[in-house]
């Protein structure tokens, strides 16, 4: 799907962030997709912030954050002096922090621009995607769709988790 999204973007100059990079995979995989992006990645663990380091990733900046503190996240989308194509949500997949993701870091979104959040549980009640609108009517002005995408299939490594789901935001 990422694929189908983001194939206009493959050659040119953009800005990519990712919030929650684990063992840095992801990173990788943009990197490579993204010949001419600039990556900017933001993760609570130090750690990990110091091990995916050594990768030496050419145009990545790595960054604190607490998705956790809606100050924190809009202090470290800041200083980055960037607007963003894409903002990719990885990290906790706890409810209350992908809405302060989206509430802080819409601002730091292009136009045209989309915002992911992904891993969203099918079958919890507080990630019932009537509680994502709920949450987002006061936001729904400043994008064009606000949709969620079933990403369950065959290789699915969600295991028992069942977070099939992401959820698209594209920025008017």
């Amino acid at each position: 799907m990422y694929f189908l999204l983001f194939f206009h973007l493959k050659f040119k100059k953009c800005a990519i962030a990712e919030i929650g990079i684990a063992k840095n995979a992801s990173t990788k995989l943009w990197r490579s997709f993204f010949s001419k992006a600039s990556i900017d990645c933001f993760e609570l663990d130090e750690k990990l912030i110091k091990q995916a380091k050594k990768h030496k990733l050419k145009s990545v900046k790595y960054h604190f954050i607490d998705v956790n503190n809606k100050k924190i996240i809009n202090d470290q989308f800041k200083k980055t002096k960037k607007k963003f194509d894409i903002i990719i949500d990885d990290s906790t997949h706890i409810f209350d922090h992908q809405i302060n993701i989206i509430k802080s870091v819409m601002k730091y979104l292009k136009s045209g621009g989309f915002l992911i959040i992904e891993d969203i549980y099918r079958f919890r009640k507080e990630h019932a995607e009537e509680q994502y609108y709920y949450k987002l009517k006061n936001l729904q002005k400043h994008f064009s769709e606000i949709l969620f995408v079933d990403t369950s299939h065959a290789n699915n490594f969600t295991a028992s988790w069942k977070c099939e789901k992401i959820l698209l935001l594209i920025k008017k």
